[in-house]
Order: C-alpha cells, then structure tokens, then sequence
C-alpha cells in the first residue's frame, strides 16, 4: 500500500512521443492494485505551468483514470499545454502538497512521485529553490 503520484510534461519538447509516454503512464498505473485500502494514484502535469490533474483519491478504477489519460483517437482529453518545461515549478507544486492528506494521501502510507521529462528544465532559479 502506497500513494503514487506521476508528474508528466505537457510541453511542446514530448508531443512525438505522447502515446508513448501515456501508454508508460497507463502500465505502470495497471501494474498496481488500486483502491481505497490499496494503492492511490494521482497525476500533475507540467509545462509553462503546472497543474493537479487528479488527487490520489479522485479515482478507484484503472479504468476511470485511463478514460482521463486519453482517448488514442482524440488526445482532447488530455490536457495538452505546450510551452516549456518547467521542473521546478512542477517540485514546488509537489513540495507545496501534491502528496498530502489534503489531495488524498495517507500519513501512514510511503508516498512516492515519479516524474517523467525530457530532462531539460526551463526554469532553472524556480527548479534550484525546490
């Protein structure tokens, strides 16, 4: 048991790559039990700006957090930004509570962010104070 939150780009750098990056996102969220009692998912996004895009307890079912991810049709589900990469402002938001009871986490439950990036940060001052 465990709290997961996953922390994707939304960034014009990773728009070849989107169905792979969210077909990555969706196995390692299948890859889990999820639940209430069990493991809690919950997904932030990151470019220019950052965004929660679902607390840890918004959603029970692998199936309702696939239907948010996307649709391999039609990407309008998702929430596509563009701009740039900005690392640091997606810690702050993490730091600030991303993992917190308040967004669904539990207190006695190892808390784990994954972030997934290209690896250069637009932002450099915000990315340094996190």
């Amino acid at each position: 048991m465990f709290s997961l939150l996953l922390i994707h780009p939304v960034d014009l750098d990773i728009t070849p790559n989107v169905i792979k990056e969210l077909d990555f996102v969706g196995e390692v969220i299948t890859a889990f039990d999820l639940g209430k009692d069990q493991v809690r998912t919950g997904m932030m996004t990151f470019a220019t700006n950052t965004e929660l895009l679902f607390k840890l307890d918004d959603f029970k079912t692998k199936k309702e957090i696939a239907e948010i991810l996307y649709d391999r049709k039609n990407l309008v589900k998702y929430p596509w930004k563009g701009g740039n990469t900005n690392i640091g402002k997606a810690l702050t938001l993490l730091m600030d509570g991303g993992l917190s009871t308040s967004h669904g986490s539990r207190a006695d439950v190892p808390q784990i962010a994954v972030i997934i990036t290209d690896g250069n940060s637009n932002d450099r001052a915000d990315f340094d104070s996190a």
